[in-house]
C-alpha cells in the first residue's frame, strides 16, 4: 500500500533531476534544517514570547529576499506598507498575551541571533519553494519527498552527537546529575523506555509535518512566497493557546490591546491581499491589451 502511494506521488512518471535542481532541493533541505533547529535552540535563551515576536517578522524577510532575488513582480508600496503594519499588529499581539513581559537573561542577546538567524532561513525556504515549484516545475510533494531524507540526515547529526544539558526537572526525573550532557538520541531512547506509545505521536507530528510542508509550498507557488508567509503570521497558535489549552486572556488594559492587535492583523492582511489582487488585475489587463 505504501508503495503505491509512493510511486503515484513521488516516484510517477517523474524525470531525473537535473544538477541545478539537486543544488536547489538540497539548498531547501539546509534551509528547512536551520529554521527548524535554530528555532528551536533559540528557545533555550529566550522565552517563547520573544520567539514569537521574533518570528512575527517572517513576511518583511521574506519580501526582502524575493526582492534581492528579483523573484515574481516588484512589491507596490501600499502592499508594503499593509505588510508593515501586519507585522506590528502580529508583535503586539504576542506582546499583549504575555502582558508586557519580555523577560531576559545572559543569553538573551545569543539566543535573539539565532532566532533572526531562523527567520532568514525559513523566509528563504518559502523563496525557494516558489523557485521549485513556478521554475523548476516540481510539483509539491515531489518537492517535499525529495527534500525529506536530505533535511533527515542534517538534522541527524547534531541529533546523535551535539550533548546538551537537559532541564533540572529531566534530570531528577531521569536520575541523572544536573547539567548531564545529553544529546537528542539519548532523550529519545529514555522517552521511548518511559512511554513506548512516544512513538506513535513522533510519526504522527512526523506525517503533519510532511503535510504543513506540501501545503505551504503549495501557496507558496499558486500565491507567493511572501502571501504565503503572511498567511501563516495570522496569530492562529496565538489563540489556540489561549482559548483552548491555557484558557485565559490577558487582563486589565491588555486585553483590549490584545483583541485590537488581532483585527489589525486579520485587517492588515484583508487590505494586503486586495491590494495584490489590484494590481495582479492591472498587470493582466496591460498584458492583454499589449
Amino acid at each position: 500500500c505504501v508503495r503505491s502511494i509512493w510511486k503515484r506521488t513521488v516516484g510517477a512518471a517523474r524525470k531525473p533531476l537535473t544538477s541545478q535542481q539537486r543544488l536547489l532541493v538540497l539548498m531547501l533541505a539546509v534551509a528547512f534544517s536551520l529554521n527548524v533547529s535554530l528555532n528551536n535552540f533559540s528557545l533555550a535563551f529566550i522565552p517563547l514570547s520573544v520567539n514569537q515576536v521574533i518570528r512575527a517578522c517572517m513576511p518583511l524577510a521574506t519580501a526582502v529576499l524575493q526582492a534581492v532575488a528579483k523573484q515574481g513582480a516588484p512589491i507596490s508600496g501600499a502592499e508594503w506598507a499593509w505588510m508593515v503594519i501586519g507585522v506590528i499588529c502580529a508583535a503586539s499581539t504576542v506582546l499583549a498575551k504575555c502582558e508586557g513581559q519580555l523577560a531576559s537573561s545572559g543569553s538573551f542577546l545569543f539566543g535573539t541571533a539565532l532566532c533572526l538567524g531562523s527567520v532568514l532561513c525559513g523566509a528563504g525556504d518559502l523563496v525557494m519553494k516558489q523557485t521549485i515549484g513556478t521554475e523548476l516545475k516540481l510539483s509539491p510533494i515531489n518537492a517535499m519527498g525529495l527534500m525529506a531524507l536530505p533535511a533527515f540526515i542534517f538534522l541527524l547529526v547534531p541529533g546523535c552527537f551535539w550533548q546538551h544539558p537537559v532541564p533540572d526537572a529531566w534530570a531528577v526525573h531521569l536520575g541523572v546529575p544536573a547539567g548531564w550532557g545529553w544529546t537528542d538520541k539519548d532523550v529519545l531512547l529514555a522517552g521511548v523506555q518511559l512511554r513506548p506509545s512516544l512513538l506513535a505521536w513522533i510519526a504522527a507530528s512526523g506525517m503533519l509535518a510532511f503535510g504543513y510542508n506540501i501545503f505551504s509550498t503549495f501557496f507558496a507557488v499558486k500565491l507567493s512566497a511572501t502571501t504565503a508567509s503572511f498567511v501563516g503570521n495570522f496569530p492562529t497558535s496565538t489563540l489556540a493557546s489561549l482559548l483552548v489549552f491555557e484558557r485565559n486572556l490577558p487582563g486589565g488594559r491588555w486585553f483590549f490591546h490584545f483583541w485590537a492587535s488581532i483585527l489589525g492583523n486579520i485587517a492588515a492582511f484583508v487590505a494586503y491581499d486586495q491590494v495584490r489582487r489590484r494590481r495582479l488585475k492591472l498587470e493582466v489587463a496591460k498584458a492583454v491589451g499589449a
